[in-house]
């Protein structure tokens, strides 16, 4: 199977689902509450938890790799994500935060893909054990 299978797959149901929300004035769950009843209704429903909930623990699996990565401890940077993801949800202002993370994002990514460590990144932080970059070696391997 193609790697971009998957994604065309998304795509297209999601454009289905849309495309069916305005034809009818109705949601995604409420089609299906209508058509096929409580049983599959209440199927999707939970269906939908369930995937987003193991999303969310991937997404938490990934921070703790990623600080482990860089030599933070994750048992302090898991959480300060977690509060930070609250609060950027809590605010309700995508604009506020796209333009600050996105900055943070093309700071800290050269560093993290040079042979080494001339810039001292990390040193003297809280929580920060040393700082290894990865190689770029390490990322052809991905």
């Amino acid at each position: 199977m193609d790697r971009r299978t998957p994604a065309a797959v998304t795509y297209f149901i999601q454009e289905m689902v849309v495309r069916l929300g305005i034809a009818t004035g109705k949601g995604h769950a409420a089609m299906i509450y209508q058509r096929f009843g409580k049983w599959w209704g209440l199927f999707s429903l939970v269906d939908l938890e369930l995937v987003n909930f193991l999303t969310l623990v991937t997404e938490f699996a990934a921070i703790d790799l990623a600080l482990n990565k860089m030599g933070v401890d994750p048992r302090l940077g898991v959480p300060l994500a977690a509060a930070a993801l609250i609060l950027i949800t809590v605010s309700g202002s995508y604009r506020r935060w796209s333009g600050p993370w996105f900055s943070c994002a093309c700071s800290i990514w050269p560093g993290s893909i040079s042979p080494h460590d001339a810039a001292g990144v990390g040193r003297g932080w809280p929580g920060v054990r040393s700082f290894r970059p990865c190689r770029p070696a390490a990322l052809r391997r991905i």
